[in-house]
């Protein structure tokens, strides 16, 4: 009699436990990728078209949601402007309105610009 209890306690409570541990698994894994994948839509590295390189410094924070962060184009030091690609018309403006009056004193110099994923960056 006492075996037959177990049994089903065995047969009854595995089963769900085998299947919450796949499911956990499952989801730990999923969670894991979708940070790679995010890492990567949000970095631009060393082997870019443009050459830029975005260090971790955050210098400062704009509307809609830009950032400036502290980067490098060769030893060079810049500024590195990241906007969503949502308003890339905005991006373009302060481009044409950069590249217009570079050379003057008090206007920061436009470099170069890149489109990754969701996002525009500006190197300034």
């Amino acid at each position: 009699q006492p075996s037959f209890q177990w049994e089903r306690i065995l047969v009854s409570w595995v089963p769900p436990a085998v299947a919450l541990a796949f499911v956990i698994s499952f989801e730990l894994g999923r969670r894991s990728r979708l940070r790679q994948l995010q890492n990567q839509r949000n970095q631009i590295g060393t082997n870019t078209i443009s050459g830029i390189n975005v260090g971790a410094t955050i210098l400062g924070y704009g509307g809609h949601g830009t950032v400036v962060y502290r980067g490098s184009i060769g030893s060079r030091p810049i500024a590195v402007k990241k906007m969503l690609k949502a308003y890339h018309a905005s991006a373009e403006r302060e481009m044409s309105l950069l590249i217009s009056s570079d050379g003057h004193e008090n206007v920061v110099r436009y470099f170069t610009k890149e489109v990754r994923g969701d996002f525009v960056y500006l190197a300034l």
